[in-house]
């Protein structure tokens, strides 16, 4: 607009913005992903565990419930689990 080559300065500062704006952005869609990612996960300790780490052996008892469950349950869609992360913690 001024005819002029931007500063380095202004240059990092326009940088700094556009990175700003973009992870404001990103990050409650990246709160939503790990939060659907983590739905399904199987227990790895106690008596339902899908596999025992210090025997070796698979109990699939773990397995059979989560594949059960995932089986007759309809998987969360993007828009209820940011509706459901909005109810549970609210806008920061």
């Amino acid at each position: 607009m001024t005819g002029r080559e931007p500063t380095t300065v202004e240059k990092m500062q326009c940088g700094a913005l556009s990175g700003l704006i973009a992870q404001s952005m990103t990050y409650p869609l990246e709160v939503t992903r790990r939060r659907m990612q983590t739905i399904g996960i199987i227990p790895t300790s106690g008596g339902d565990a899908a596999v025992n780490v210090l025997g070796g052996s698979l109990e699939t008892t773990g397995a059979q419930k989560a594949a059960q469950y995932i089986s007759t349950h309809k998987p969360a869609s993007m828009i209820s689990t940011i509706r459901h992360v909005i109810h549970e913690q609210g806008v920061r």
